[in-house]
């Protein structure tokens, strides 16, 4: 009953975004001219788990039942020196990743904001977009594999505030701002955030370092994010991230973790994909399974085919950890978690 559920609320929704799906060109006050795109997904999930329970990531997938991510529908307007962005998002998945802002309806607003093109090198940006740190995006088909890693878990999903872009060169950019508190669109504690983000860009390569500092409650956080790819060849790429991330009360010791998650993409075809990734994770405080000074390993085999619009992805993951960590269904802790998923989605233009 859930899948067919499932189904017929996955092609409602296609039929629905395939006739608002397109480029609307349109002409500003200034006779030049502008366009409007319209894009959206909306992805489902089978999953087995032999330690039959939900996964201890964020997104958490349910066990042995059809389930619903989320629904993305995202406006995209773009003229000679002005934009915006309004991105909706809701179900589960949504739910997970931003839902500090209970009770308001601002949580089902995934990215909301507007530009402006200062200069040819300076572009300023004000509203709420996707935070710096990460190598995940939170829609699963921009990804190479469905399930969330434990390091991009535990990191921030979206800032509000406003920031500067200064296109230092055809290769680099510089991207600084002043941010509400990590997640929230609303700031429940004194103070802002300071972000930054430094990227370089080639045809093979691309390299960002972001930081990120402020007051989350009573605790100064610090971000260190290092990513990069790197394309192999025709059909093939590598990416690298090196993550930290630190908690500090005063006069208490640092509370952090850390870890590197290493990816592998090899295109058989234009339509099909054979993707893995490798993750290590050192989690001191306890932040992803309550249990302290724990080390983690994750092993992902993920096939991406693409069949038209629907995007089909099995995968089957492998996690250990040097401590009992994961929960199964009787609530006893266990050093190992297989699981085995087939994500189906449906999407159309680049919801970001």
């Amino acid at each position: 009953m859930k899948f067919n559920c499932l189904y017929i609320i996955v092609c409602i929704f296609a039929s629905c975004l395939d006739s608002l799906s397109q480029d609307i060109p349109i002409k500003d006050d200034q006779d030049s001219l502008s366009t409007i795109e319209v894009s959206g997904s909306i992805d489902g999930y089978y999953r087995y788990g032999i330690l039959q329970s939900t996964s201890q990531t964020a997104i958490t997938l349910n066990h042995n039942e059809p389930s619903l991510g989320s629904i993305n529908l995202a406006i995209n307007y773009n003229a000679s020196k002005y934009g915006g962005l309004l991105h909706f998002a809701a179900g589960p998945r949504a739910d997970q990743s931003y839902n500090l802002d209970k009770g308001n309806i601002l949580r089902y607003i995934r990215q909301s904001y507007v530009y402006y093109q200062l200069s040819s090198n300076v572009k300023l940006s004000a509203g709420t977009s996707g935070a710096l740190p990460g190598y995940e995006n939170d829609e699963p088909h921009l990804n190479p594999v469905y399930s969330t890693s434990f390091l991009n878990s535990l990191i921030p999903g979206i800032h509000t505030g406003i920031w500067v872009d200064y296109f230092i060169s055809d290769n680099w950019i510089f991207n600084i701002g002043v941010y509400n508190d990590m997640d929230r669109r609303i700031d429940v504690s004194r103070g802002k955030h300071i972000g930054s983000i430094l990227t370089y860009e080639s045809t093979d390569d691309a390299i960002s370092l972001s930081y990120v500092t402020g007051r989350e409650g009573d605790q100064i956080l610090k971000i260190i994010d290092l990513l990069w790819d790197h394309k192999l060849g025709k059909n093939d790429a590598v990416a690298l991230e090196l993550l930290y991330t630190s908690y500090q009360k005063t006069d208490f010791p640092i509370e952090n973790f850390y870890g590197l998650g290493a990816y592998y993409i090899h295109d058989v075809s234009d339509d099909f994909s054979i993707n893995l990734r490798g993750e290590y994770m050192k989690d001191n405080a306890g932040f992803s399974f309550g249990v302290e000074n724990v080390s983690v390993w994750d092993l992902t085999l993920t096939c991406k085919y693409q069949v038209g619009d629907f995007l089909f992805m099995p995968e089957i993951r492998y996690d250990r950890a040097d401590r009992p960590s994961f929960l199964d269904g009787d609530n006893d802790l266990n050093n190992e978690n297989f699981h085995f998923l087939l994500g189906l989605i449906y999407y159309i233009g680049e919801v970001r």
